[in-house]
C-alpha cells in the first residue's frame, strides 16, 4: 500500500506545467491512472508457497470484480464526455495482476493495450528477494488472448533495474508519467495507465503537485485496489488537475 508521508530528502512537488498556448491545451486529452485489483496472495497466505513466480501473483476473485467495476467507472466517464472522451490506448505494467486488471476493465473501455515496463511494481529489495523475471510465454491464455502490444511471445519482459530504492522509484514514476502524458498533449489522446500503488501515488503527485494531491486524493484515503483518477489540463494555469478521484477498495491481508 502506498504511503502518503514524504521522506526527509523528498522535495515538495508543484505539479507539471505545460508551456503551450491555451488554444493548444484546450485540445489536449485526459489522463487516467488506475491501480490493479486485489492480489490473490493477500487473501491466501499460502498461495506463494509453491508458486512458480511468487512475486507475480494474479488477481483474486474480488480482484476481478474490482477490475470490472473500474472499467464501468471509466466507461461512464468516457460516455459523459461524448466523442472526445474515447480512450485511445491503455498502458499497462507487465505484472500478471495489472495485465488482468487492464483486460477485465477493457471489456467496457475497448481500447488498444500496450505493455509499459516503466509502469512496473516498485522493485525494492524489501519486496523481492531476487531479480524478478516475467516470462511472457508463461502467462495464461486468458491474459495473452487480449493481444497486448509490446508483450513478446517468447523471452522475458525487460524490467527496470533491480534493486530499486524509493528515490529511484519516484524518479522512474515521474519520468514515465510525463513521457506518456505527451500522448495527451501532442496528439489530443486520452490514455489510461494501469500500475501499482506506489507508482500510482507517485505519478499523481508528479502531475498535480503535493498541494492538490493532499486535498483531492490523500484526504479521500488510501490508494485502494482499482483506485482511479482522471486528470485534465487547464488552459487557465496550464497545469494538470484532478477531475475526479475514486479511492478504490480497501486492502486486506490474510493470516497464516
Amino acid at each position: 500500500m502506498a504511503c502518503f508521508s514524504l521522506s526527509h530528502n523528498e522535495k515538495t512537488l508543484q505539479g507539471v506545467k505545460v508551456d503551450l498556448p491555451a488554444e493548444k491545451i484546450e485540445k489536449a486529452g485526459c489522463l487516467y491512472i488506475a491501480r490493479h485489483g486485489e492480489r490473490v496472495d493477500y487473501i491466501n497466505a499460502v498461495w506463494n508457497d509453491d508458486a512458480d513466480c511468487p512475486y507475480d501473483p494474479p488477481l483474486s476473485d474480488d480482484g476481478h470484480r474490482h477490475a470490472d467495476e473500474l472499467g464501468r467507472r471509466v466507461a461512464r466517464s468516457v460516455y459523459r464526455d461524448g466523442d472526445k472522451g474515447k480512450i485511445h490506448k491503455i498502458f499497462v505494467s507487465p505484472f500478471w495482476r495489472t495485465l488482468q486488471t487492464a483486460a477485465q476493465a477493457n471489456k467496457w473501455i475497448r481500447a488498444p493495450m500496450e505493455v509499459a515496463p516503466e509502469l512496473s511494481e516498485h522493485l525494492s529489495g524489501r519486496y523481492f528477494h531476487e531479480t524478478p523475471v516475467i516470462e511472457s510465454n508463461s502467462l495464461p491464455k486468458d491474459v495473452l488472448q487480449h493481444g497486448f502490444q509490446g508483450l513478446v511471445s517468447h523471452g522475458p519482459v525487460v524490467l527496470p533495474p533491480f534493486p530499486e530504492d524509493h528515490d529511484a522509484m519516484l524518479k522512474r514514476a515521474g519520468r514515465a508519467v510525463k513521457q506518456l502524458s505527451t500522448h495527451c498533449v501532442n496528439h489530443g489522446h486520452n490514455i489510461m495507465l494501469v500500475s501499482h500503488a506506489a507508482l500510482c501515488t507517485a505519478m499523481i503527485r508528479e502531475m498535480v503537485g503535493d498541494a492538490e494531491f493532499s486535498q483531492k486524493v490523500k484526504k479521500a484515503g488510501d490508494v485502494g485496489y482499482c483506485a482511479s483518477v482522471k486528470l485534465s489540463l487547464s488552459p487557465v494555469d496550464k497545469k494538470w488537475h484532478v477531475e475526479w478521484y475514486h479511492r478504490g477498495e480497501k486492502t486486506r491481508h490474510a493470516l497464516r
